[in-house]
């Protein structure tokens, strides 16, 4: 396996820190670009990157589209940690898929009983999901959240036509699992702001969609908003990344019980318990109450 080399790691870690590359200038967005063309080529364990950022890590997964009218519900749901909790959680996560021969875990494709899980039952598909569940549980409160935030596209798209200046339903759901009550970092005790790498799938839209509000709003000096806090986004193959299959998964089953499947609605409860005071539901009244200048 070929690895990252070291000058194109390097110039990476320079432009976060705004350094630039030896000799001249460096922009973060080109230089995080190119890091994520060569991901495929060149493998590289995300827990070494983030230890060498020094930030939080934040793995997030989508379900629901804003772009489509019929679409009634849009849920951002994940996890987020330093580094200290990464290693033992993809180890178990990891170690559980391989006890049924799994080499990772699509949620669409185990709950419809499809490609890797065809022919395996009902019975079994809920077995491995009841046991990843046990296993997001177990790391709840070892220095790992679990965040998730349900907008009501109904209210939001009545909220939208009095608030001109409304957030994008994407970026509201960001701000609220990442913009605030975050993990303690070691790498930074005490700190008022942490900062965080935000990672998703590479298919995911919420990051199609969050990508340029981002390099947007970070433009903008004098408000310190979630977007500056957020120091990088990337996107990862959820094959290669256990923290994005529990946030599909986390997402796919918080999403559901909006939408009131029953599938979805038979596991929440072993959700709910860990997302306690984690997770927002916006509805037409929260909207105007959180988002509306006086």
């Amino acid at each position: 396996m070929r690895k990252l080399g070291s000058d194109a790691f390097s110039n990476l870690v320079r432009a976060e820190r705004g350094l630039g590359a030896p000799g001249g200038g460096c922009d973060i967005g080109r230089a995080i670009s190119t890091y994520v063309s060569l991901l495929s080529a060149y493998p590289l364990k995300l827990s070494n990157l983030n230890r060498h950022f020094f930030v939080l890590s934040a793995y997030f997964d989508g379900s629901g589209k804003t772009n489509n009218k019929k679409e009634t519900i849009l849920t951002l749901a994940g996890l987020v940690s330093s580094d200290a909790a990464w290693p033992d959680f993809e180890r178990e996560w990891q170690q559980m898929l391989g006890w049924y021969g799994l080499r990772a875990f699509h949620t669409t494709d185990a709950m419809s009983g499809g490609r890797a899980f065809k022919g395996w039952g009902e019975e079994k598909i809920r077995t491995l999901v009841r046991q990843l569940l046990t296993i997001i549980s177990k790391f709840y409160g070892r220095k790992m959240y679990f965040k998730s935030c349900t907008i009501q596209l109904e209210d939001y798209r009545r909220a939208r036509r009095e608030i001109s200046y409304l957030d994008k339903a994407e970026a509201m759901c960001v701000d609220f699992c990442v913009g605030s009550g975050l993990p303690p970092d070691d790498s930074n005790p005490g700190k008022e702001f942490q900062e965080i790498g935000l990672y998703f799938d590479m298919d995911e839209d919420f990051l199609k969609t969050i990508d340029p509000i981002w390099r947007q709003i970070r433009k903008r000096r004098r408000q310190f908003t979630w977007a500056h806090q957020v120091k990088f986004l990337l996107p990862l193959p959820s094959d290669q990344t256990p923290a994005i299959q529990a946030a599909d998964l986390l997402a796919w089953i918080v999403g559901g019980h909006y939408r009131k499947r029953e599938k979805a609605e038979s596991f929440y409860p072993y959700v709910k318990n860990i997302l306690l005071g984690m997770h927002r539901v916006y509805d037409y009244k929260s909207i105007l109450r959180d988002y509306m200048k006086p």
